[in-house]
């Protein structure tokens, strides 16, 4: 090994060093420390001298990589060593100060559990190392982890002089350290001149910073709105909560406009004007004016997908619904890659915004391009319109349809006359609320797990933007695979497998020692193929197991409910700071709860459309 390779390893121990230096700035290197390192570096000389002699290369290079990591540990050693003095000196140095130093004291006590734990890392890598280097520098990775910098601190006008660096050396009595970590948001109180030296600052008194420096060029609304203090967290999660909140309002509402002016009208509409709020957002001065528009464009965004669904599965007969809903489930997964890949190119919110949502505007040309549901227009006693759209369609389609079949269309049609029934009907049979009461509990579990995953998947220690693709890009093969599985096996086995599958992925992720990410990858992205599988089959199993006068009504309820779990969905965070792996533990409670009460539902493969709540009582009980 040459000796870049030694002092690439050496520098993985360099954080211990600079928190010594940090106490005593202008300390120069002892002479004896510097003898020492000479000397292990002449032994090491010698041993690899020595061990050049046997002809057998690989006993060779065995014999040379535990040398090499014996070096490194002695080496690593006297650091620590170093560090012991250090806090024997500092100890001397405050012996008998006034009060005014208990800060300087609490860092001497941080420095000796540093100091102690550290001495514990070397000699467990030490044994480690006589029998594999490499599970050495794994040991080291560890190390260094906990010595890691955070990604902004307050800007010291006095001492930063333009040059924003991170870890300067003034930093210690410029801002209060906690947990070995400087303090993101706070900072000692300077003097009234413009020095930078350690009597410049009152280490008694605490300042809100006012300016920050940054570790990455990245522009987020907690940068512009300096959102990252811990006071502010909550302000963060609340992004995402309200994002829920306005889409659970404008559900029904979308659902209401869309039965009363159409399908084609309430998509138009919603998409362009969410696009418009989208636009004024990027332009917000402050984070009321960034969560207000947050919240509008929420409402209006709701009822796209609900449209787009209802619109695409009326198109087409029967035996293609499963199809459509598979095709747009899956455009709604692509889209969220193209989001994640544009993200992680432009890392501006204020331009991604801009670009993405420019493209919500071209959506008003489908006014002239995109025909009305016919089964709507037929409903609302607009037969000449329904006509018209379905000359249109047979010509696109190079189909030929003759009068006749128009006229029977029209004279058999009587969707518009059907009898409703009520919400009050429902509770009557105890059948159908104890369905309805299930498939709500399990709509709201799945939602909540579904973008918990997503939202958590920021965190899995590789990059959040690659992570955040991959992620989504799980749900393409997903819901493929459930429209197999459903078509194949039933709705009931799919769902119920489904879960488990999730609920088995979330425990194994919280109790194997797992620390190689692309293991911790794999199983994440196993529990979202599970939950995303379980959404595909909860829209077929709920859609065909009540009533055909009370199945919008009753999807549209278990649908709300899934918005619950979209709204407590962001906070996971705020439960992260408690135990980092609490989530994992709630989406495994909440999916294995809900697979047990799947086994509860009908099986509805191969059955007909009820239309009377009598009807929907005996599903499943023939198909036994």
């Amino acid at each position: 090994m040459n000796n870049s390779k030694d002092n690439d390893t050496t520098s993985k121990f360099s954080a211990g060093s600079i928190e010594v230096d940090l106490f005593k700035r202008k300390r120069k290197e002892s002479e004896n420390h510097s003898e020492k390192i000479k000397a292990l570096g002449n032994q090491r000389k010698v041993t690899k001298v020595m061990q050049r002699t046997p002809p057998n290369k690989s006993t060779e290079n065995k014999k040379l990589a535990v040398s090499e990591t014996e070096y490194n540990m002695e080496k690593m050693a006297l650091q620590i060593n170093d560090i012991k003095e250090e806090v024997k000196s500092t100890r001397m140095d405050i012996r008998g100060t006034t009060a005014q130093d208990n800060n300087l004291k609490e860092w001497v006590k941080e420095l000796i559990k540093k100091e102690t734990r550290a001495t514990i890392e070397i000699k467990t890598a030490y044994k480690i190392g006589k029998q594999e280097p490499k599970m050495v520098i794994a040991k080291l990775k560890k190390f260094e982890q906990k010595m890691e910098v955070i990604k902004n601190k307050c800007k010291i006008s006095e001492c930063d002089n333009g040059t924003n660096e991170y870890n300067p050396n003034w930093l210690l009595y410029a801002v209060p350290f906690k947990n070995e970590k400087p303090s993101r948001c706070l900072q000692f109180q300077h003097k009234q001149n413009a020095s930078c030296e350690s009597d410049d600052f009152n280490n008694t008194v605490y300042e809100t910073c006012n300016t920050y420096v940054y570790q990455t060029t990245e522009k987020s609304i907690m940068h512009d709105f300096n959102l990252h203090c811990d006071d502010n967290v909550k302000l963060l999660t609340m992004v995402g909560t309200v994002n829920g909140i306005g889409k659970l309002i404008g559900l029904p509402i979308a659902g209401f406009l869309s039965d009363r002016y159409g399908r084609k009208i309430v998509l138009i509409c919603g998409t362009v004007t969410s696009g418009i709020f989208a636009i004024i957002r990027s332009f917000s001065t402050s984070y009321t004016f960034f969560i207000v528009f947050e919240f509008l464009e929420s409402v209006f965004v709701a009822g796209i997908l609900a449209s787009a669904y209802v619109l695409g599965s009326e198109f087409v007969g029967p035996k293609k619904r499963a199809l459509i809903a598979t095709i747009q489930c899956s455009s709604f997964a692509i889209g969220s890659v193209i989001l994640g890949s544009v993200a992680w190119l432009i890392q501006s919110w204020r331009i991604l915004l801009r670009v993405l949502y420019i493209f919500y505007l071209v959506v008003v040309t489908y006014y002239w391009l995109l025909p009305e549901s016919v089964r709507w227009l037929l409903a609302k006693k607009r037969q000449e319109e329904a006509v018209n759209t379905i000359r249109k369609i047979a010509k696109v389609n190079k189909r030929t349809i003759t009068e006749g079949a128009l006229e029977n269309l029209l004279n058999t049609n009587d969707i518009g006359n059907t009898n409703s029934l009520t919400l009050k009907d429902l509770f009557k049979s105890a059948t159908l609320t104890i369905r309805c009461a299930i498939s709500s509990f399990c709509w709201m579990s799945t939602i909540f797990v579904f973008y918990g995953l997503s939202i958590t998947s920021t965190t899995l220690s590789g990059n959040r933007y690659f992570d955040f693709i991959l992620i989504s890009a799980i749900e393409i093969p997903a819901y493929a695979t459930a429209c197999l599985i459903i078509n194949k096996l039933g709705r009931k086995p799919c769902v119920a497998g489904a879960l488990t599958l999730s609920t088995v992925s979330s425990i194994a992720f919280i109790v194997l020692p797992i620390d190689t990410y692309w293991i911790k990858l794999l199983i994440y992205l196993t529990s979202k193929f599970g939950i995303t599988m379980t959404v595909s089959g909860l829209y077929i199993i709920t859609n065909e197991m009540f009533p055909t006068s009370m199945r919008q009504t009753l999807l549209s309820i278990c649908s709300m409910f899934g918005r619950i779990g979209n709204v407590l969905a962001p906070q996971l965070f705020l439960l992260m700071e408690i135990w980092k792996q609490f989530p994992l533990v709630l989406f495994a409670t909440l999916t294995g709860i809900s697979a047990l009460l799947t086994l509860l539902l009908p099986e509805t493969k191969d059955t007909i459309l009820p239309d009377t709540i009598k009807q929907a009582e005996v599903i499943g009980k023939t198909n036994k």
